[in-house]
C-alpha cells in the first residue's frame, strides 16, 4: 500500500476482493505471526477503508494480537489449521475460529506438512483429523480448502492440484456426508465470494 490509503480504491477498481494483511513479519499494517504486533494505528485507517471497499481482510500470516482486535465485516483466514490438532503458531486457536465462524467468515485447510503435524511427517489423514476439530466447533458453513499450493512443502498425497479427487474421495471413505465434503471443496468459498 506504501502508506496510502488511495493505493486501496486503486486495487478495488481492479477486482482485488481480498487481501492478506500481513506476512509473518512486521510491515505497516501491524504484526504477523513472528510477532505479539497487533495492527498499527495505520492498519486499523486501512481496514476500516477495506469493509467500505468490500475487500475482505485475510488474517491466515496474522498475529495472535492483530487478530484479536480485527474487523466489523466477515475475514478469510485463507491457509490455516487448528493450533489444538498441531500447535504451530501459524495455526489458528479455538477462540479464534470461532470468531471467524461467528463474522460469517472463512477458514481454509492448508496442506503444509509443517501445519500438519509437529514432527512435519504428515499424511491425508492429518488434513482430516484438523477439519474434525473445525467442524466440531460448529464450523460446517466456515471450512473450506486453502491448499498453499505456491512454494510450502506437501504430503506426498497433496503435492498437486491433480490429487483433489483423490482428496474427496477419502473423505467420502471415512463416512462423511456428500454435502458436507462438497461444503468444504466447494460451496462455503463460493457463497461466501457471491456476496461480496
Amino acid at each position: 500500500m506504501g502508506g496510502k490509503l488511495a493505493n486501496l480504491e486503486k486495487l478495488a477498481d481492479r477486482g482485488v476482493k481480498m487481501m492478506t494483511l500481513t506476512w509473518n513479519g512486521e510491515n505497516e499494517l501491524g504484526g504477523g505471526a513472528d510477532t505479539a504486533l497487533g495492527l498499527t494505528p495505520f492498519g486499523r485507517e486501512a481496514l476500516k477503508e477495506m469493509e467500505r471497499l468490500s475487500i475482505v481482510a485475510d488474517v491466515s500470516h496474522a498475529s495472535d494480537a492483530l487478530l484479536a482486535e480485527i474487523a466489523e465485516k466477515p475475514i478469510v483466514a485463507s491457509h490455516s489449521n487448528a493450533r489444538a490438532v498441531c500447535p504451530h503458531r501459524r495455526n489458528l486457536t479455538d477462540r479464534q475460529f470461532q470468531i471467524l465462524r461467528d463474522k460469517g467468515g472463512l477458514v481454509g485447510l492448508n496442506f503444509c506438512v509443517h501445519f500438519l503435524r509437529e514432527d512435519s511427517n504428515a499424511h491425508f489423514e492429518d488434513l482430516l483429523r484438523h477439519a474434525d476439530h473445525f467442524w466440531s466447533l460448529g464450523g460446517e458453513t466456515t471450512l473450506c480448502l486453502g491448499s498453499d499450493y505456491d512454494g510450502t512443502d506437501m504430503p506426498p498425497e497433496l503435492d498437486g492440484i491433480e490429487k483433489m479427487q483423490d482428496l474427496y474421495e477419502l473423505f467420502l471413505k471415512h463416512n462423511y456426508k456428500e454435502s458436507l465434503v462438497n461444503s468444504l471443496f466447494f460451496d462455503n468459498a463460493s457463497k461466501f465470494f457471491a456476496t461480496l
